[in-house]
């Protein structure tokens, strides 16, 4: 498999994880690592397009290397690390994170310790947890939603905080990508 056929299809993917402060040519440069790691071990007697093979290839590259060169932005980086290290954000923000992190059933929890505070992919965490790296991915997904709605509406979280129950995890979002 040639993997200058599909350059586009690399770039396209990094386009969805590009952001203003970023290096575009480096963020290009991994989802290409990523192609060519998809072309490498691309079986096409399994009756799979290349296209759908290679994108979980190629975005999981890019993340690798978006975690290697920035620090985790957002709710999760405001709350600051496990030896409480500045890692941006004010005293109220980590606070608010800690709250909401705290109203997380503990699997979710869990996952969102392993991959942002202690820094493992999402294969690891699945190998820590003795679950499957998509489940990880969904758990991740969850988790993140979750906080970001804890914090958008701290007043009624506490209000959805009985919404599942310890060890439950809610069905995957509406679209079927769950």
């Amino acid at each position: 498999m040639d993997p200058t056929r599909h350059l586009a299809l690399a770039r396209a993917v990094a386009r969805r994880f590009w952001r203003r402060g970023l290096d575009w040519d480096d963020l290009e440069q991994a989802a290409r690592l990523g192609l060519v790691e998809a072309s490498r071990r691309f079986e096409p007697r399994r009756g799979v397009r290349f296209s759908t093979f290679a994108v979980p290839y190629i975005a999981g590259a890019v993340r690798r290397w978006l975690q290697v060169n920035r620090r985790p932005s957002g709710a999760v980086a405001a709350a600051g690390g496990p030896s409480d290290r500045p890692a941006g954000g004010g005293d109220e923000e980590r606070l608010a994170v800690r709250l909401a992190l705290e109203q997380l059933p503990q699997n979710l929890r869990r996952v969102v310790e392993l991959r942002f505070y202690r820094g493992l992919s999402q294969q690891e965490t699945a190998l820590q947890l003795g679950l499957s790296q998509p489940t990880v991915s969904r758990r991740e997904r969850l988790a993140l939603r979750l906080l970001r709605g804890a914090l958008a509406d701290p007043e009624g979280a506490d209000q959805h905080r009985g919404q599942l129950p310890e060890g439950a995890v809610a069905p995957p979002p509406k679209g079927g990508c769950g």
